[in-house]
């Protein structure tokens, strides 16, 4: 498939009002989940960073001194795997990466080809995600990943995911190999991502996590894509809205205040 062409062009702040519900959707469209065990990773991943400096250093714990490599500990989590829903948004595999490298799953698997603002990644969004990954954490093994390329929105996202698993890692398959799983999406879509897997894979548990989220950083980003990201968020809640009665997402009703919020989004756009 042909990369789709980005056309960039600057585009305008939203106005005080605008930017309010824009920031109340976007936090909607971005929640996160929240188990026990999340509360130990920043530890996890702090004592990792520990060792790899001392690693670097040749002496210390993971050290030349003992032979012990830094990626070499139990997993951690009752989590299968980490699925990673390509973007152009590079911060999200190294994000990854570090649940990968605290002892998040035991797989890798990251989705996507050739998708909206992705076009100039030089790649397919999941082969990219990996050479960041490897660019970022270079001690994760090859053996760690899986990809998959050919999908062009969501619902390929998971559809070619799970026959490539099914095909070619029945150990990973979905709800035998992996009954849970950590996604990791561009916060606008984290929500629709986990409604399709809802819908698409129901027998696996999904933990929605993400790097910290700011709604300027997200629309610097869209928007050096020639994406109005006002319009952007409008749209996500219309497909929330619209997609479970074409068959294509779970259900679920959208609170009255952010109803009230597109509503001021699409008058924006409109």
């Amino acid at each position: 498939m042909r990369p789709p062409e980005n056309t960039h062009r600057e585009l305008r702040p939203p106005e005080p009002g605008v930017r309010e519900a824009a920031g109340r959707v976007l936090a909607y469209l971005a929640e996160v989940d929240a188990p026990a065990w999340t509360r130990d990773l920043a530890g996890a991943a702090a004592d990792r960073r520990s060792l790899q400096t001392k690693s670097d250093d040749g002496c210390g714990a993971g050290g030349a001194g003992d032979g012990r490599r830094p990626m070499e500990h139990e997993r951690s989590t009752s989590i299968d795997a980490i699925i990673g829903f390509g973007v152009f948004d590079l911060a999200l595999p190294r994000f990854c990466a570090e649940l990968f490298a605290a002892g998040v799953g035991r797989a890798l698997i990251f989705t996507g080809g050739y998708g909206a603002g992705t076009g100039d990644l030089g790649g397919p969004e999941a082969s990219v995600w990996r050479k960041e990954v490897l660019r970022a954490q270079p001690e994760i093994p090859d053996s760690a990943f899986v990809l998959e390329t050919r999908s062009s929105n969501t619902a390929e996202n998971i559809r070619f995911t799970a026959e490539l698993l099914a095909r070619e890692r029945p150990d990973l398959a979905f709800g035998s190999g992996i009954k849970s799983a950590v996604i990791v999406a561009s916060p606008s879509r984290l929500r629709r991502v986990r409604l399709t897997m809802r819908h698409l894979v129901p027998e696996v548990a999904v933990t929605r996590l993400l790097p910290p989220v700011d709604f300027e950083r997200e629309r610097a980003l869209y928007e050096r894509q020639g994406v109005d990201y006002v319009g952007h968020l409008a749209g996500e809640l219309e497909r929330l809205a619209t997609y479970p009665g074409r068959g294509w997402i779970a259900a679920e009703p959208l609170p009255t205040e952010i109803v009230a919020a597109g509503a001021v989004l699409r008058g924006k756009v409109s």
